[in-house]
């Protein structure tokens, strides 16, 4: 109940205490607006909420277990500043697993949140099912894993601040011809949307650059034994193969390099720290396109707060920043316009030049922030910077 229609309420009140001129309507309206103060006081008292869509478990795990610290961190400092206009900020997370049907469900527990200001994303497997039910719902959504004309294409209220998906298929395919020299390509990518895609953008790309694609393979998430794909890939003599494969990374790498281990490969985004830890020598050589970590003095201050908070160092520094930066915007967006989920949405859209700490984020028409990825190898179980020159 707002004050303009509290002010209705006692106009109300007043009319009908005139008409009737009986105590009974007196002590009712009495009663009524005590009930309505009381609600308006209650509801400028009760938290506001950010809700999280996150790949908690599984594969995925330690990744989106960054992207939430970089979530609670903002969170404790809009808190720690006096929340949002008085009102505190509190976050609750919602496991995916990485799985569609789940995002749908965690997306209807935090569409019970009373005062949920928007929701944030990690995969992009969540933005079908889960994107789309808060966009049904009018509820702004960050995503953080990627942008990408196909995330703008899922509605008004889905904003990606992640890489830009074609940048992950296209700086590849111009490192493969630029540095590598290579003319002929193998692709392997997984049926799942995003390996789609960016292979995808690694063809247009490599082929436009006067490259030739001998042949693509593509698996099941479930599928374990690539043997027999590798043995034709290595009949076909390729200059380069792109693979950008996020299942069963170890078992998929380990047989691709027994049996072509001497052609570069090069992926996306998927080799993370507890793949290298579990085999160092399969993944040691390795090119893949991934973003760089964020610096300067905003990262440092993330850095002390965070291992002040979590009592080591800061491991993951992109996600975590990342995520930061999507949840301090949603705080700022609500501070500055009010709570309302639409009124958010508003300010996220028409944000430009914002100073995020992995990067200044500035969304287009479309809803997308994008960041570009670059290129690095991994030498002696880190990955090192490639130029494209």
């Amino acid at each position: 109940m707002t004050l303009k229609m509290l002010g209705k309420l006692h106009r109300w009140c007043n009319w009908t205490s005139s008409i009737l001129a009986g105590l009974r309507a007196d002590a009712l309206c009495i009663l009524l607006l005590a009930m309505r103060v009381g609600d308006v006081a209650r509801a400028e008292d009760s938290p506001l909420w950010l809700g999280g869509l996150m790949v908690l478990t599984g594969q995925y795990a330690m990744q989106g277990a960054a992207f939430r610290e970089g979530i609670e961190l903002a969170v404790d400092e809009v808190n720690a500043r006096g929340g949002i206009n008085g009102r505190k900020l509190e976050f609750v997370a919602e496991d995916t697993n990485n799985m569609p049907t789940k995002a749908l469900t965690a997306a209807r527990v935090l569409l019970q949140k009373p005062g949920l200001i928007g929701a944030i994303t990690t995969s992009y497997l969540e933005l079908g099912t889960g994107g789309a039910e808060l966009q049904r719902n009018k509820i702004p959504v960050i995503h953080l894993w990627d942008a990408s004309p196909d995330i703008e294409a899922m509605g008004d209220f889905i904003f990606g601040i992640g890489p830009w998906t074609p940048s992950a298929g296209e700086v590849s395919a111009e490192f493969a011809t630029k540095h590598l020299r290579a003319r002929s390509a193998v692709t392997f990518h997984i049926n799942d949307p995003w390996s789609q895609l960016v292979t995808d953008y690694f063809e247009r790309d490599f082929k436009a650059r006067g490259g030739t694609v001998l042949r693509s393979f593509a698996f099941n998430p479930a599928e374990q034994d690539f043997r027999s794909a590798f043995a034709k890939a290595r009949l076909l003599k390729p200059e380069v193969i792109y693979c950008p494969i996020g299942d069963n990374i170890v078992a998929f790498y380990t047989q691709l390099r027994k049996q072509n281990p001497s052609v570069p490969i090069i992926t996306s985004d998927v080799i993370a720290d507890e793949h290298i830890r579990q085999a160092p020598a399969v993944f040691e050589g390795i090119y893949q396109s991934q973003m760089r970590d964020p610096h300067g003095a905003q990262f440092e201050k993330l850095a002390a707060a965070y291992k002040r908070k979590f009592s080591r160092e800061l491991s993951l520094p992109w996600f975590v920043a990342t995520a930061y930066d999507a949840a301090n915007l949603m705080a700022h967006c609500a501070e500055k316009v009010g709570p309302e989920p639409s009124m958010v949405r508003d300010c996220i859209a028409t944000t430009k030049e914002w100073p995020g700490v992995s990067a200044t984020i500035s969304f287009n028409a479309g809803g997308s922030s994008p960041q570009q990825e670059s290129i690095f190898r991994l030498q002696n179980g880190r990955f090192t910077y490639q130029p494209l020159s």
